[in-house]
């Protein structure tokens, strides 16, 4: 060993994560979460009787914000009456479940059918102006084509 050289911190140190990797942990572990929480995603994951697991799931130490701005979402969905369930205030002013298994209700369920088909309409709309885009941008590069051979062949190059 050479003198000056501690072998253990070494070994301490390297075991430390690095501050690029832990923003890139932070990200990777966004992109694995399976869904946004939306109202959409609120109402469904309530329907299927799951809405505390899907909460949890989207929640980290790092996005305690978030995790507020869902349960706030979530309460807003019940005084809406989409959803039944009971709150209590934090202490920092959000509000967190009391009770343990909150439902959809019938009105929820009629929204959440008419956030389902809109979704659909929004999907083809997408898709037709994608196809129509790409129609659009095909005559243009052929239009620009031969306009490049007609001034081509008049000043003979």
């Amino acid at each position: 060993m050479i003198e000056g050289k501690d072998d253990t911190n070494t070994a301490v140190q390297s075991q430390q994560p690095r501050p690029r990797l832990i923003g890139l942990r932070r990200l990777l572990a966004c992109w694995r979460r399976p869904w946004s929480v939306n109202i959409e995603t609120i109402l469904a994951a309530a329907e299927r009787g799951q809405l505390e697991e899907f909460l949890t799931t989207h929640y980290t130490i790092y996005y305690d914000r978030a995790w507020r701005a869902h349960l706030r979402l979530c309460k807003d969905l019940v005084e809406d009456g989409y959803l039944k369930a009971d709150f209590q205030e934090h202490f920092d002013g959000g509000p967190i479940f009391l009770k343990p298994d909150p439902r959809i209700t019938i009105a929820g369920r009629e929204y959440l059918e008419q956030i389902r088909q809109r979704k659909t309409w929004r999907r083809l709309l997408f898709w037709m102006s994608g196809f129509l885009t790409g129609l659009l941008s095909s005559a243009l590069v052929k239009l620009l084509n031969v306009l490049i051979d007609v001034y081509a062949k008049r000043h003979g190059l």
